[in-house]
């Protein structure tokens, strides 16, 4: 969906509301955007070709192709992302979070020059909520103390320091857990599962982007949501929910596009392979979007901070000659994110991927790795 921009001259009234500026200064410029339920306004910068585009991760987005102004909305309570930085598609980026009784506006601009910098940032400190209390706050736990719920502080893992205090399972406070089973997929690029729920209480584990994950509970306050899950395996085990997805991470739900050009690589003791792809941004990928980076001719590492193994790069050619080849049949991973071809070798009888690595035929229609992978045969 797209939504073109009003043109007018027309500034809304400042209102007054409990607010944690991370910028200041005021803006006049011509292109007011309200967004699609009337609840907020910004002013845009007087630059053609601002368009409201579809991006699932946010509430709203808005792009005139180089530079980017997004829009989030949360109830006052929720976990908050991490504070966003610059990265190689942005030089300068900035951020302002407006917080009211009931929830928590993040508004954040980012410019790939320098020179449309400050018509950014005057942008985002334009935002004006025209419409209170759309959301209602996430209820506080407490011990003897009353009132609202405050905006969260972001931290760096995917995570949000929250001033409520939350009891364990055992507690009589009016957290219940709910039982539930479902699969899940973790979406930041690392989440740390706690043994309460509670961010300050202890880490047990920390999970990779594209982790999947049994959940089997929901964390509920007065039989409301908390935005807390328990993992399937033990009773110390939660994380926060707005970091799982029902669906498969893969590098195309990110909103990465990827090429055909492919390398393989395994990790320095042979135990793990994977491919990675160049996508357009000219960064390299696996199939769920983690980012892979070269530190040498033949060595890569994964950016994700809890896969941080070293992998070294295998030349493209398969190891064995044509001679050799008896027959091949391509295969695909449990999640259908990877396939890849097989060769026979008539001479020792193995089946052999391009890279060199065994698996064996299970006879049923599926092949299962050095790992311990299982892949299944695709038609």
């Amino acid at each position: 969906m797209r939504k073109k921009m009003n043109r007018n001259h027309c500034l809304l009234a400042t209102c007054s509301l409990a607010t944690v500026l991370f910028l200041s200064g005021t803006s006049a410029f011509a292109q007011d955007f309200t967004t699609d339920d009337s609840v907020m306004t910004l002013t845009l910068p007087d630059k053609e070709g601002w368009e409201q585009v579809e991006d699932s991760h946010t509430w709203m987005t808005l792009s005139n192709g180089t530079d980017r102004i997004t829009l989030l909305h949360y109830r006052n309570g929720e976990p908050l992302p991490a504070i966003t930085v610059a990265d190689q598609n942005f030089s300068r980026t900035c951020q302002s979070i407006l917080s009211t009784r009931n929830e928590v506006f993040i508004i954040t601009g980012s410019a790939a020059k320098d020179v449309d910098f400050d018509e950014i940032e005057k942008a985002v400190q334009s935002a004006v909520i025209n419409q209170y209390d759309t959301k209602t706050a996430v209820p506080v736990a407490s011990s003897g103390t009353s009132g609202s719920s405050s905006a969260n502080t972001s931290t760096a893992s995917g995570e949000s320091e929250s001033s409520d205090t939350t009891g364990t399972e055992s507690d009589t406070s009016g957290y219940t857990i709910k039982d539930t089973s479902f699969t899940g997929w973790v979406t930041a690029s690392s989440l740390n599962v706690h043994r309460t729920y509670d961010t300050s209480s202890t880490v047990e584990q920390t999970l990779a982007q594209g982790s999947e994950i049994t959940i089997d509970g929901i964390v509920q306050y007065n039989g409301v949501d908390t935005g807390w899950y328990r993992l399937h395996g033990g009773s110390c085990g939660y994380l926060l929910a707005d970091y799982v997805s029902t669906t498969p991470i893969t590098a195309e739900t990110l909103g990465i596009t990827l090429t055909d050009e492919r390398h393989t690589l395994r990790t320095y003791d042979d135990s793990q392979r994977t491919y990675i792809w160049k996508a357009t941004d000219g960064n390299w990928y696996d199939g769920s979007g983690q980012q892979y980076v070269p530190i040498s001719d033949t060595d890569w590492i994964c950016k994700a901070s809890s896969s941080s193994s070293n992998w070294t790069l295998i030349p493209d050619d398969s190891s064995l000659s044509d001679s050799q080849v008896s027959s091949t049949v391509t295969i695909s991973d449990e999640d259908g994110l990877n396939t890849q071809t097989l060769y026979h070798d008539s001479a020792t009888g193995n089946w052999y991927n391009i890279a060199g690595g065994i698996y064996t035929d299970n006879g049923d229609g599926t092949f299962t790795g050095s790992d311990g992978a299982i892949w299944t045969v695709t038609p």
